[in-house]
């Protein structure tokens, strides 16, 4: 599922940890977290865990929106919608709506 999905890259601002959607996640927040370094960042998609099959199946549902249509998600603890709006659904054509 994720084979097709190239990981973000971008340029990181040394406070954020940022995951293969380009979202970002403050470290103050997960002890085991540390700010990647300032500069360019390439990610890589994450190994096979618990949430990383939650990311497939939310990326199931975002491909099977049609062009056009509103995608609608509700989302606890807030992470992933950030990227699958700006990486998946503005190029598709399609809105998303956030709740949580």
């Amino acid at each position: 599922m994720l084979a097709d999905l190239e990981p973000w890259s971008g340029e990181a601002d040394g406070g954020w940890v940022y995951d293969s959607l380009g979202g970002r996640t403050n470290p103050r927040y997960r002890l085991q977290f540390r700010p990647q370094q300032k500069g360019f960042l390439q990610t890589k998609h994450p190994e096979p865990y618990a949430p990383y099959f939650e990311l497939v199946f939310l990326l199931e549902s975002v491909r099977a929106t049609r062009p056009g249509q509103v995608f609608e998600m509700v989302e606890l603890g807030g992470g992933m919608a950030p990227g699958l709006q700006q990486r998946l659904l503005q190029p598709h054509g399609s809105a998303c709506m956030r709740f949580g």
